[in-house]
């Protein structure tokens, strides 16, 4: 697994679980920038997967399909990579909501 992915499946849970959630602008906020670093992230992740890919191509074919080949796959990261960092900081908003929702006070 790409260490990219890994930390970015780490921290937006922890950007989006610390603090306050009762105020909704900070809500939001966390949702804002959680969303920001996942999509820098998964950028990185596609570059890191290609970078390495290069890496490991032997011969000058292999190089060339690399070479030729990459340009897809940065651009679509690159413009639509929000759209799963916005999914899964949407459902781990989701999740705490459920929680907090679901969670009984202890009773004495």
């Amino acid at each position: 697994m790409n260490y990219y992915v890994l930390i970015w499946l780490l921290v937006v849970p922890l950007i989006l679980l610390v603090g306050r959630r009762d105020i909704k602008w900070i809500t939001m906020f966390g949702f804002g920038v959680s969303v920001l670093i996942g999509w820098i992230l998964i950028n990185k992740a596609v570059i890191l997967h290609w970078d390495s890919n290069l890496l490991e191509a032997v011969t000058d074919a292999q190089i060339k399909a690399v070479t030729e080949n990459d340009g897809g796959p940065k651009g679509f990261a690159f413009v639509f990579g929000w759209i799963p960092a916005g999914f899964y900081s949407a459902l781990c908003i989701g999740i705490h909501a459920l929680i907090k929702k679901t969670k009984k006070p202890w009773k004495t």
